[in-house]
Order: C-alpha cells, then sequence, then structure tokens
C-alpha cells in the first residue's frame, strides 16, 4: 500500500538585498551594512541556509536571518574593487534562490606633501604652495586636489587655488594651505603646510644731510624717509661718521666741534617700526671744504698823523675757521690815488713813511687776508693828515731857535731850523733863555 500525500507545489524562496545598493561605492576600510530580507511559503526563515559572498572576498556571511526573515550584517575588511555581491537563500528541500549587485570598495588616493612659498613671508609677499610629492591612487584612477586655506586655524575663503595673494595677509598671522587629494570616487587625507608672515622691517628709502657742501662753519642736518610695508609708526636713529669713527648720533651735526677741513663725513640711519630694526642705509662721503678766512680788520696808527713826523703803519687781523696761516694783501691810496711806494714793518708794505705823507692828505689802507684757498672781502681804513708841527720835521723847519722862543716854544730840545733856505738840518735850542739859546 502507498500512501502520497497531495498538497500544492512547493515554492522557492524569495530574497532580497536592501543594503548596499547596486553600484555603491565605499572607501577602503569603510563599515559596510548588509541587509537583506528572505522569506519561504513552507519553512520559517530563520530555519532558511542563508549565504553572503563577493568574488574578491569569497563568504562574508552565512548567519541566519531572525524570525521575521530580516538580515543584517556588516565588515569594514573588505577587499578594494568592484565587488559582485551574491545572496544564497535555500530551503529544507534544497530549493535556492540567489539576488546579486555589484558594488565597489574604493581607495582613497594618498596624501600628497606640500610646501610654502616662501618659508619666511612677508606683508606683500603672495603664498604659493607647491606638491612636492603627488598623491598616489591604488586603483590607478587620475587624481586631482581641492585646495582650501586657514587663517590661524579658522577656514577662510580667500582662495581655493594653490595661491594665497599677499592682499589676505597680514604680519603675524599663521596660514595653513590644505591639498585633498580625489580620484573622482573618493578623497583622501589632505597634506598640509603652514607658514608665519612675519614683521616686515621698515625701510629708509632716502637719506641726506644739509648743506650738501660743508664747511667747519656748517651745523649739518640730518633728513630721511621711510616706507614700512605693515603700516606700522617708523622712528630713525641716526649716526655721523667722520673719516671712519662714529663720532655722533642725532639730528644735527655741530662742524666747529665734530671735524677739520679735508675730513670725510657721512651719515648713517635706521629705521625701526617698534618691533624690529631695517637694514642701515649710509650717504656718500662728503669732504669738508676749506673756509675763507673771516672778517678782516684794518686800522691805521696813529689815528691822528702829522704830515713829516709820523709814519702810517696799517694794522691789519682776521680770524680762519680751519686754523689755515694767512698771506695779506695791503694797498695804499692817498686822495683816491694808488700809492705804490709803501715799505714794510709786519706785513708787506703795511707802511708809508712820514716823509711820504702832507698835510691834509686822505689816505686809505686796504688789505684782504687769503688762506692759500680762498681770499676774504677786503677791508679799509683811512686817516687825514695834520698839519706839520713847525720845527719839528724837516718839511716846516723853523728860521731859527729865536723863531721858535717867539713863537712861544719852551721846551729845550733839537729842532729843524732853516736859517737861510738852504736845507734844514737838526739843531739844539735852549728855549728857556731869552732869545732862544
Amino acid at each position: 500500500t502507498v500512501l502520497l500525500e497531495v498538497g500544492p507545489p512547493r515554492q522557492e524562496p524569495s530574497a532580497m538585498i536592501l543594503e548596499p545598493g547596486d553600484g555603491d561605492v565605499y572607501d577602503l576600510g569603510a563599515s559596510v551594512a548588509f541587509v537583506g530580507v528572505i522569506a519561504d511559503g513552507q519553512d520559517a526563515a530563520d530555519a532558511l541556509g542563508v549565504s553572503w559572498s563577493s568574488n574578491l572576498d569569497g563568504v562574508l556571511s552565512t548567519a541566519a536571518a531572525d524570525s521575521t526573515g530580516r538580515l543584517a550584517f556588516s565588515t569594514a575588511s573588505l577587499s578594494r574593487g568592484v565587488h559582485l555581491l551574491t545572496l544564497e537563500v535555500t530551503d529544507a528541500d534544497g530549493n535556492r534562490v540567489t539576488e546579486d549587485l555589484s558594488f565597489t570598495v574604493n581607495g582613497a588616493p594618498s596624501s600628497p606633501t606640500v610646501t610654502l612659498s616662501p618659508a619666511e613671508p612677508y606683508t606683500l609677499d603672495d603664498l604659493v604652495a607647491s606638491i612636492t610629492t603627488a598623491s598616489l591612487d591604488p586603483d590607478g584612477d587620475a587624481v586631482t586636489y581641492l585646495w582650501s586655506w586657514a587663517r590661524d586655524g579658522v577656514a577662510s575663503a580667500e582662495s581655493t587655488t594653490e595661491v594665497l595673494p599677499a592682499a589676505a595677509t597680514a604680519r603675524g598671522e599663521t596660514w595653513t594651505v590644505l591639498v585633498t587629494p580625489t580620484d573622482g570616487l573618493a578623497t583622501g587625507a589632505p597634506g598640509r603646510a603652514s607658514v608665519l608672515v612675519l614683521n616686515s622691517p621698515p625701510v629708509v628709502t632716502d637719506l641726506s644731510f644739509a648743506p650738501a657742501t660743508i664747511t667747519t662753519a656748517d651745523t649739518l642736518l640730518a633728513t630721511s624717509t621711510t616706507t614700512d610695508d605693515d603700516g606700522d609708526t617708523v622712528s630713525v636713529s641716526y649716526a655721523w661718521w667722520v673719516d671712519g669713527v662714529a663720532l655722533a648720533s642725532g639730528v644735527t651735526l655741530d662742524g666747529a666741534v665734530a671735524f677739520d677741513k679735508g675730513d670725510e663725513v657721512w651719515l648713517e640711519a635706521v629705521a625701526n617700526d617698534g618691533t624690529d630694526d631695517g637694514p642701515a642705509v649710509s650717504t656718500a662721503a662728503v669732504t669738508v671744504a676749506n673756509t675763507a678766512p673771516g672778517a678782516v680788520v684794518v686800522d691805521i696808527a696813529p689815528t691822528s698823523p702829522e704830515a713829516g713826523v709820523d709814519d702810517l703803519q696799517c694794522a691789519v687781523s682776521a680770524t680762519d675757521a680751519d686754523g689755515d696761516a694767512l698771506s695779506w694783501t695791503i694797498e695804499w691810496n692817498v686822495d683816491g690815488a694808488a700809492f705804490s711806494g709803501a715799505v714794510t714793518t709786519d706785513q708787506s708794505g703795511d707802511t708809508v713813511v712820514a716823509e711820504e705823507i702832507a698835510e691834509g692828505e686822505v689816505w686809505t689802507c686796504t688789505a684782504s687776508a687769503n688762506d692759500g684757498e680762498a681770499a676774504s672781502s677786503a677791508a679799509s681804513a683811512s686817516v687825514t693828515v695834520g698839519a706839520c708841527p713847525y720845527g719839528e720835521a724837516s718839511s716846516c723847519p723853523a728860521t731859527s731857535c729865536a723863531e721858535l722862543a717867539s713863537l712861544g716854544y719852551g721846551s729845550d730840545g733839537r729842532y729843524w731850523i732853516d736859517p737861510d733856505a738852504a736845507g734844514a738840518f737838526e739843531a739844539w735850542c735852549d728855549l728857556s733863555i731869552d732869545g732862544g739859546g
């Protein structure tokens, strides 16, 4: 006897993959969730055989579904590449069903090595990022880069390229560039580099002192102009150099105490912005020029000469700021006419002898000094010759001692007389005796 149980035909189990989605892309090392739903018309869901497998990594999981037919697990150890995922479900009678899809585990590019130049930037420098070691993509995909910048650790929108313009930076800021590689599917870890924007030292752009031609009589005055790229307030310190020795600081230099004729003088300046000194700047050296002799003083002695009695001597003096020895040019004129018969007492041609002068004449001495390089201005002095004292000079002799006595002369002494107009001579006159002795 054969007993047959007749019922509806047995159905295959069903399966559906909910995660991952077909075509999804995951980063290498990322955790990937696998979720599915299975069912069977005869067997309980948790009694069905389950197998998740990948063509690259083989069987991924055989964990049974829960009583509702839900399948779920995750893994972060998937191989890089395109995975053909298969979910296979088998019932108690050996009937099986499969569900397939593909997803990709993408290898992200490696981090690039990045540098910034200049390595010590100033306010007016553009910052330029360079990739010194390029990113490598494990899948061989082409790599492009995303550029971003941060100021003092805060993201900035000033640039999205490898160049950050100088206008965006300021002294004291720390700028960081982040260079993120991407293969179009995933981004790798960014390469980064940072620099500190340094203080820009101020610069002396123009330096001079006045006057341009200098003598020991001058006080020199320094002038300068400066620039500071950071806009700081700038101070300037000065150093005056004379023949290679730094003698003084300050804006002025007194030539009377600081240098001599022939010395070389130059000025050095350094600008400071409160943080740093700028480079030292110097003027060209200037040679101290000769100073001409000062004002000449002329005096004629005596100041009230008497005709035929007094020699006229021209006394001259002047100062020379360089201490040079002075030579003299002395010229005489009488009543406006040049006189060339002067003799020498102290300076060449400084004396006119008494025999050359006459009553009423105006004698003028004109003198100038010379220090070997330059002459002073000329100066003059004049005297008017008074009357000849009767009997006291050969030019105005008395006729006799008696005549002198009659004129009231009472002092004994030597007098000039000319009794017969044959020529004057000196004689002793005893004027204390009646008749003149």
